[in-house]
């Protein structure tokens, strides 16, 4: 679980993060870019759905993707350096949502040995939806507590509060 955020925060490789996701997860995160750059001489040239289905491919070799790689590594290492999700860890109660967990990144920053929560306690989080694929578990949300949708732009829909929430 923590491969994800650390591939971006401590290597500064996205396509380390890019192995450990879902590949719904991957096409919907290259829908939301070309949608987002769809007038960008860049981007404008190709054709959406094959570019989308080209970066959203592991590994991604598709014309693309350097700057795909490159926007989506700034956004996730400018949202996860503060607070710096290199002192999070895993909270340990299952969360079961259709067909995956919820798995909550919280800050253990202030407990060093780890903590025990018995009552519903406000923590600051982050939420990651996985679930298991080929018997793998792999990143298929990023805070949100289900499957995105395909689309032009993709349907996010809404989840769990990105940052604070409540453990119990």
């Amino acid at each position: 679980m923590q491969g994800f955020p650390r591939g971006i925060l401590d290597a500064s490789d996205y396509r380390q993060a890019w192995q450990l996701a879902d590949a719904n997860w991957r096409l919907c995160r290259a829908q939301a870019w070309i949608w987002n750059n769809r007038d960008h001489p860049l981007v404008a040239g190709f054709d959406r759905e094959a570019a989308a289905i080209g970066l959203a491919a592991d590994p991604s070799d598709y014309a693309l993707w350097n700057a795909f790689a490159s926007t989506e590594l700034d956004q996730f290492t400018e949202a996860w350096s503060e607070p710096d999700l290199r002192a999070y860890g895993a909270a340990s109660r299952p969360r079961r949502v259709s067909d995956g967990e919820i798995v909550m990144l919280v800050d253990l920053s202030e407990y060093p040995g780890g903590a025990m929560v018995h009552e519903a306690t406000p923590v600051t989080g982050v939420p990651f939806f996985v679930r298991k694929v080929a018997g793998n578990w792999v990143i298929a949300n990023v805070a949100g507590d289900h499957l995105p949708k395909p689309g032009w732009p993709p349907d996010w829909m809404e989840g769990l509060t990105y940052w604070d929430t409540y453990l119990d």
